[in-house]
């Protein structure tokens, strides 16, 4: 799992894996990545063959309203709350 920005310096990985705000992962999968939009940014600038790849990804994206959903809020406001993620079975 990977952490960005200033957000991925302040928090305490096992923590936030105790509390659900985090997947159950161990906190050694867990990597900071720092300011990956800037990254991110400069790789777009730097390389066509990036910058036609995400073309091809920006081709797919479909908006979605969630709000017009009918249980949307309902669900937005459970998915609020910090619950521990169960590990999966697999």
């Amino acid at each position: 799992m990977y952490l960005a920005g200033g957000f991925a310096n302040a928090i305490d990985i096992e923590n936030a894996i105790d509390i659900g705000f985090l997947a159950q992962v161990k906190p050694e999968h867990v990597e900071r990545v720092g300011n990956s939009a800037l990254r991110g940014a400069s790789m777009l600038l730097l390389s066509r063959r990036r910058r036609e790849a995400l073309n091809e990804i920006i081709g797919r994206i479909e908006h979605v309203e969630l709000e017009t959903e009918p249980d949307f809020f309902e669900l937005f406001v459970d998915g609020c709350l910090f619950h521990p993620i169960p590990t999966s079975a697999a």
